[in-house]
This record gives structure tokens, C-alpha cells and sequence, in this order.
């Protein structure tokens, strides 16, 4: 084989192999979108009626906002066994994560001074 013709195939097999890593990628971050995704439409349909569309809490059902006090892993595995409050046990698996992980990323403050995660919960650290 001509050393032009095995160049050729080398920087081909890189594109592939480049091409390939940026597909991944890309398809990894989709579906971290996705989740996210699933988890703020599930909390709209399932959660917001008592707990607010933000998070903030609905008058004579949960009156006070979410605010985070569990771990990741046992605010899941509560909202698999109590959620939604009229029908404990719907939200399970994947479910209940995607919900966990959008409740936990979306309206929990940091414990530290009276910074919060999100300009949603900031009016919460008075």
C-alpha cells in the first residue's frame, strides 16, 4: 500500500473515531434533557397541586416550600412511597428520580448564609 493511500485511511478512522465520541456525547446530554424534562412535567402534573408550580407551597394542602432536607436518594425513595399524597405508590422508579432530581436541582436553597440554587427559592432565604 503507497504511503498516501495509508495516510488517507489513518485521518479517515480518526474522523470515525471522533465522530463517533462527539455522537455519544451529544446523545448523553440529550438524554440528561430528557430526564430533566420528565421530571418538571411529572412534579406540573402530579406535584403542583399541592406544592405549587414553584415549589412554593399551596395554601390549606402544603402550605410551606420545598426546600430540600432529604438526601437525593431518600427524597426518591420517599416520593416512591408517599407521592402524590391522593394516590401514594404512582410515581416509582425512573419516575421518582427524574421528580427527586428536578425538585432537588430546581427549588432546594443551600444550607450556607442565605444563598440559594435558584432565583426561584432566593426570595425564601429572608
Amino acid at each position: 500500500m503507497k504511503p498516501a493511500t495509508r495516510n488517507y485511511f489513518k485521518r479517515q478512522s480518526r474522523l470515525c473515531a471522533w465522530t463517533l465520541l462527539a455522537l455519544t456525547l451529544s446523545h448523553s446530554r440529550f438524554d440528561a434533557a430528557e430526564r430533566r424534562l420528565a421530571g418538571r412535567e411529572i412534579f406540573r402534573q402530579e406535584c403542583a397541586k399541592c406544592h405549587g408550580r414553584n415549589g412554593e407551597g399551596v395554601k390549606g394542602k402544603y402550605d410551606g416550600p420545598l426546600q430540600g432536607e432529604r438526601a437525593l436518594e431518600k427524597l426518591t425513595r420517599y416520593i416512591e412511597r408517599n407521592m402524590p399524597d391522593d394516590n401514594p405508590g404512582k410515581c416509582v422508579g425512573e419516575n421518582a428520580k427524574a421528580v427527586a432530581r428536578y425538585i432537588y436541582e430546581t427549588f432546594t436553597p443551600v444550607k450556607l448564609g442565605c444563598a440559594a440554587t435558584s432565583r426561584r427559592v432566593s426570595s425564601w432565604c429572608a
